[in-house]
């Protein structure tokens, strides 16, 4: 319990709380810690590998062939029931902008947007356990981590 003098001292204490509250959801709930370590692994990932302007027609071609390894598992989930249709259908959209994105835009626009995006996915699809485990493990293999 806080005590405020004014209002305006009990508004500006609201950022903190709110940090707070965030926080202790965050340690109660694993699957958060598990997106944030996944984004943090993603980004630094991305920014170390970022050297060129333009991606090479191998890169393209190589990432294509990843994003198109990581829908064949994620169908994979939809088909032992550990995904529904519905995730399916939402990460099929997500992969197909992040690989259209791959001859439009310079590397470095790319990367930013692509991981945000690939988080995104994974956050959305990562309902289970089963699914984030997969689905994290594809990401890394896209990025080349593994």
């Amino acid at each position: 319990t806080t005590t405020y003098d004014s209002l305006q001292e009990a508004l500006s204490g609201i950022s903190s709380w709110c940090i707070e509250i965030r926080n202790e959801l965050k340690a109660s709930t694993p699957f958060y810690n598990e997106i944030d370590q996944l984004r943090n692994t993603i980004f630094e990932h991305i920014n170390a590998d970022n050297e060129s302007k333009e991606f090479s027609v191998d890169e393209i071609n190589e990432l294509r062939e990843k994003f198109s390894n990581l829908e064949r598992r994620i169908t994979e989930l939809e088909q032992d029931s550990v995904i529904t249709e519905k995730q399916l259908e939402d990460f099929r959209e997500g992969l197909v902008r992040v690989t259209e994105d791959l001859e439009y835009y310079p590397k470095d626009t790319w990367v930013k947007t692509a991981s945000n995006k690939l988080v995104k996915m994974v956050t959305s699809i990562g309902k289970t356990k089963e699914g984030r485990a997969v689905l994290a493990g594809g990401a890394k293999k896209i990025l080349g981590i593994e």
